[in-house]
């Protein structure tokens, strides 16, 4: 997970990687990604899901239209 959206977020795109990695190995998994608008979250969880795509992993996500 590379980019430069991901600057400075070496320690949750670590985290994430991680996750990928163990979920792909295991049997699932489920992250909550949670902070103060702005701070790039939606960048991040961009990255990750692009990687779990591009390694065969099945990547749900949803979105609330009505929040915020």
């Amino acid at each position: 997970m590379e980019g430069a959206a991901l600057i400075g977020r070496d320690r949750p795109a670590g985290t994430l990687q991680a996750e990928i990695s163990r979920t792909i190995d295991s049997h699932g998994g489920l992250v909550l990604i949670a902070g103060e608008a702005g701070i790039g979250k939606t960048a991040l969880v961009v990255a990750a899901m692009e990687e779990a795509s591009r390694r065969h992993a099945l990547v749900l996500s949803a979105a609330c239209g009505s929040c915020g």
